[in-house]
């Protein structure tokens, strides 16, 4: 969450917007912005520091690209916008952050002291699953998991996905440091339903006249999850003897076991859970 730019570009635990979440990954690159950012105890509890003062807890999250609510934020006080970063990824290493370039150059026109913390969505776009088709989630029947437009999309199991994500968000501090530096203090990095990591699959609606989806809510099964679920069964397990008392299945072994079905996974064991 945080940012240092004397030397280095730091993420780490974060928990503002819808939901609290926790990315860490170190960037080592040169940046010309002064400004620096942490989250540090005050009075006991955590509070946001910019330049090593506290700052107000209360942040403007305006959802509409437009800049139509910016007025009434800044006339209440409200300087720190927790807005989306969303840029064109359009093919491994291929980026077009224009479009965020104006936005942001939009709020600084009318506030030129505004910061920022960005919600950035790590989301390729339909190149991924031409380029990957084993590694896009699906659901246990084998389609395409989501209820959103702008799909395939990736596997949080996939490899290539987890580099080129690191490649993109790289990209993109580098590109906002250098040109927005001084009004940026943080980054929240996210894919999935709302940005926050949760399964594509994990929402839907109803819309007038049409029918509800018949798969909701879970994922994923595809070869990159399955391969990820063995390797978790390995490393929990260790042995084929030891899957199967734990299973109560004489027949399993770590490279056969699939993960369980849609109707198994609805079914609850200990309450909700």
């Amino acid at each position: 969450f945080g940012r240092r730019t004397s030397f280095g570009f730091r993420l780490s635990a974060c928990g503002f917007g819808f939901g609290a979440f926790v990315f860490a990954v170190l960037f080592t690159l040169s940046a010309r912005a002064e400004l620096t950012s942490e989250v540090r105890s005050f009075h006991g509890l955590p509070a946001l520091f910019v330049n090593g003062k506290p700052v107000s807890q209360v942040l403007a999250a305006p959802y509409q690209t437009g800049t139509n609510d910016y007025a009434d934020f800044l006339k209440a006080g409200v300087r720190i916008y927790n807005i989306y970063f969303r840029f064109n990824w359009s093919g491994p290493e291929e980026y077009d952050f224009s479009r965020l370039d104006g936005r942001l150059e939009a709020y600084l026109k009318i506030d030129p002291g505004a910061q920022f913390i960005g919600r950035v969505l790590l989301a390729p776009g339909p190149w991924f699953g031409q380029q990957y088709p084993d590694e896009i989630t699906r659901r246990d029947d084998g389609s395409p998991a989501g209820m959103f437009r702008g799909g395939p999309h990736p596997s949080f199991s996939s490899e290539h996905y987890r580099e080129l994500s690191r490649k993109a968000m790289t990209a993109l501090v580098r590109h906002l440091e250098e040109k927005f530096g001084d009004n940026i203090v943080g980054y929240q990095a996210g894919n999935g339903f709302g940005g926050e990591w949760l399964p594509f699959n994990s929402f839907w609606e109803v819309r007038p006249g049409q029918p509800p989806p018949t798969k909701f809510g879970v994922e994923d099964y595809s070869p990159a999850a399955k391969a990820d679920f063995r390797r978790w069964l390995r490393e929990k397990y260790k042995s084929d003897d030891a899957l199967r008392r734990a299973w109560g299945d004489a027949k399993v072994t770590l490279d056969s076991a699939e993960p369980p079905n849609e109707v198994e996974r609805y079914t609850t064991t200990h309450g909700i859970f």
